[in-house]
């Protein structure tokens, strides 16, 4: 009858628009799962840049307490050098005298 050949066009027709729908999704699961893999790269790579700025920091800290230790060096060379003129002032003075 009509309504029974309806009902099947209309069963074919939600079959069909099911399989394209479980395609649709199939798809973009591969899509899922590609950018997951994507994003776990760039994870392990951010970790590994995140390693490397730890280990510059670790060597700046460390040139940075060098630094501190030779500016302090200069300084009390430069107090050093400042009292040996006077002294060497005075002598020459006293010589004199």
């Amino acid at each position: 009858t009509d309504l029974e050949r309806l009902v099947r066009v209309q069963v074919l027709d939600l079959q069909t628009e099911l399989r394209q729908r479980n395609e649709e999704l199939e798809h973009r699961g591969g899509l899922l799962h590609q950018r997951d893999h994507e994003l776990l790269e760039v994870t392990n790579q951010l970790a590994e840049v995140q390693s490397l700025f730890d280990e510059v920091n670790g060597q700046l800290e460390t040139e940075c307490g060098r630094i501190e230790n030779l500016q302090e060096t200069v300084g009390t060379c430069a107090r050093q050098s400042q009292e040996l003129e006077q002294l060497t002032g005075m002598l020459e003075e006293s010589h004199r005298v």
